[in-house]
């Protein structure tokens, strides 16, 4: 257990009405009214946190740590915990604070969290970081509780294929779990010890809290897949791996760049400590914070060394712009419990308790036909509404952009029979329909949508869209009307066309623009205010949905399914490098009009005045959390600029 010492005129801030956060002074001599009352307040708290809450006990209203002495801190961290067993809740005391050593007065900060399986909580991280950097061991290491052998055999059980194990490089999206008590114990060491093996059913049985890991591929070869890992998982956080004897890579800053453009917060492990010295950690740490500190970033880095640095972090990584990071050895297991107890204190990021209000929807992830005793059975994150066993809804699109009605036969969380799912849960679905829907269902594939048929009338395919775009990252040509990306919402991954607003118009790096796309192989269902990713080799951009637009017809595509793969994929390697190095553009490159036509001209050069030097961010060094309280962590960001845009980001990890 954690303790530190407070000074007597520190305060944590006032008391927010709203939240999972309740200040209590003391709570002694409580009558049977006074009582119900307070259950009513932890019942609220709880609702706020999605099922886990924080109390500050020892602190009034006002935010000052008063105190209490060994007789009161008893009777009121008995009165808590008689609160949480009505609310089938435990009680874990993560820390506790001495403000006054004569005589002693100390404070504590306790966590709430209720237990059963309805009432799990789900969060997803997601694990990006240049190849090489330890992803798939760290979740090896931290599910398992296995430390790595320094050959990676704590990976071996992470992977998904042969060729992943033979070459030790992830090229697909691999989920794990790890569990956490009521009292915040990790789950899967307790199933190992007891049960001789891990699966998912007893870690959902004995868990109050689920953190599940998407460990994603980190060669720019996979960059296609470790995109839709990131929009299609619908992730809180992401965690961005960096090797301590590597140092940062251009892949690690373009993932950092697409958690900015697609804000997702985001904490640094740095990894395989044991194999650098001393002057490397320190160059590796520092090329990190001085990726955090450009202007496009704009993140404080905070370097965890201590318990109180883990649990004040994980209290603020939600709202406040700070990048904690993390030193960990998978080998020797140093800083590994650090880790642990920021996870299990780590807050879900979105409101899930108000999006299961809405009608139902959920994108599909994985299909699978033709289950020996089950049949079609499709998988993936419910975003909207609660699902029950035998409910009917609407499936599809497909490329005739047909729905078909069919029904929920069985569902299951984590390999777990369940009568109903809610919002924020990672379900798989099995259906039955009749001879009408067997053609959609047959057809059932990652980037369909299962939605409420209480919603209204059958929903509607989109072949084209407008959106509002950010350009990354431009080649010299740039963007022109007629380039064809591939563009990524949530599960939805398919070549589209651009047509921007204005004629003979170019989009360069940091330009930003309302554009409208169109699938060009079959429609997709959509909804304004969905977040996109549009990339075609260097060039790279995201944007947000704002208008779906319906057309009749689908669009004239210039070239077929089998002719839109790259022509560089076939021939000789000597055929390959003279087509790479011809200096004719790509078709795919120019407007649908101009392909058989000679190339076009090169746009005229404008000269333009040199533009000021950007101001210089303040140098902030890395520092231990545990340095600032939870009041005055935002007073150092007042250093740091307003939230960074994502056109800032893109100039900043993209524009060298």
């Amino acid at each position: 257990m954690a303790k530190s010492l407070l000074k007597d005129a520190e305060h944590l801030g006032r008391e927010d009405d709203e939240g999972s956060v309740e200040y209590k002074w003391k709570l002694v001599g409580i009558t049977e009214d006074r009582f119900e009352h307070l259950c009513t307040q932890m019942k609220f708290r709880l609702n706020e946190g999605q099922g886990e809450c924080m109390y500050e006990l020892g602190v009034d209203d006002s935010g000052l740590p008063k105190g209490l002495d060994d007789a009161d801190f008893t009777e009121t961290l008995g009165t808590l915990k008689r609160m949480a067993e009505k609310l089938q809740a435990d009680v874990a005391v993560v820390c506790e604070k001495v403000v006054n050593e004569d005589p002693v007065m100390k404070c504590a900060e306790v966590m709430v969290r209720k237990f059963g399986v309805d009432n799990i909580v789900d969060m997803r991280i997601v694990l990006l970081g240049h190849v090489g950097s330890g992803k798939s061991t760290t979740v090896g290491v931290l599910t398992r509780g296995v430390l790595d052998s320094g050959s990676g055999s704590a990976r071996q059980n992470v992977f998904n294929h042969r060729h992943e194990v033979e070459t030790g490089r992830t090229s697909s999206i691999s989920r794990e779990i790890m569990g956490f008590d009521c009292r915040g114990e990790v789950v899967n060491y307790k199933c190992d010890s007891q049960f001789g093996n891990v699966t998912s059913e007893k870690i959902s049985e004995l868990s109050s809290k689920v953190v599940t890991f998407y460990d994603l591929a980190g060669h720019e070869k996979y960059l296609k897949t470790t995109v839709t890992g990131m929009t299609g998982s619908t992730p809180d956080y992401s965690c961005v791996m960096v090797a301590a004897d590597k140092g940062m890579q251009q892949m690690t800053k373009e993932h950092i760049g697409l958690c900015l453009a697609l804000k997702i917060p985001f904490f640094c492990v740095i990894t395989r400590v044991d194999k650098a010295d001393t002057e490397m950690l320190t160059s590796t740490v520092q090329g990190i914070s001085t990726v955090l500190q450009l202007p496009g970033v704009r993140r404080v880095p905070l370097l965890v060394k201590s318990e109180d640095d883990a649990i004040a972090c994980a209290k603020q990584l939600k709202s406040a712009p700070i990048t904690p990071l993390f030193c960990i050895s998978n080998v020797t297991g140093e800083c590994l419990p650090l880790v642990r107890k920021f996870l299990n204190l780590l807050p879900i990021r979105r409101d899930w308790e108000a999006l299961a209000q809405g009608n139902s929807e959920v994108f599909i992830e994985k299909a699978f036909h033709q289950v020996e005793g089950v049949g079609t059975v499709g998988a993936g994150v419910v975003e909207q509404g609660v699902i029950c066993r035998g409910d009917s809804m609407f499936v599809g699109p497909t490329e005739d952009s047909k729905f078909a009605i069919i029904q929920v036969k069985s569902l299951q969380v984590n390999r777990t029979n369940m009568k109903k799912v809610e919002a924020g849960s990672h379900a798989s679905f099995a259906f039955e329909c009749d001879e009408e829907g067997l053609g959609v269902l047959n057809s059932l594939r990652k980037g369909m949508v299962l939605l409420d048929i209480k919603s209204g009338p059958s929903p509607m395919a989109y072949w084209r869209f407008e959106a509002d775009i950010t350009v990354l990252y431009a080649s010299t040509s740039g963007i022109q009307s007629g380039f064809q990306p591939i563009m990524h919402v949530h599960m939805t991954r398919q070549k589209v066309r651009i047509t921007l607003e204005q004629e003979n118009q170019i989009l360069k790096t940091n330009d930003t623009a309302h554009v409208t796309f169109e699938f060009l192989f079959q429609p997709e269902w959509l909804k304004v205010g969905q977040k996109l990713v549009f990339m075609e080799g260097c060039i790279k951009g995201v944007g947000t949905v704002t208008k779906l637009v319906h057309v009749s017809s689908p669009p004239v595509v210039p070239r077929n399914r089998k002719q839109s793969s790259s022509s560089d994929s076939k021939g000789t390697p000597k055929q390959k490098a003279r087509r790479r190095e011809s200096p004719i553009p790509s078709p795919m490159l120019l407007p649908a009009d101009t392909i058989g036509a000679p190339p076009l001209p090169a746009p005229t050069k404008v000269q333009t005045a040199p533009a000021a030097p950007p101001e210089q961010p303040p140098q902030l060094v890395p520092q231990s959390a545990g340095a600032f309280s939870d009041s005055n962590i935002l007073d150092m960001l007042a250093a740091m600029d307003e939230e960074p845009t994502e056109e800032d980001a893109g100039l900043a990890l993209y524009g060298d």
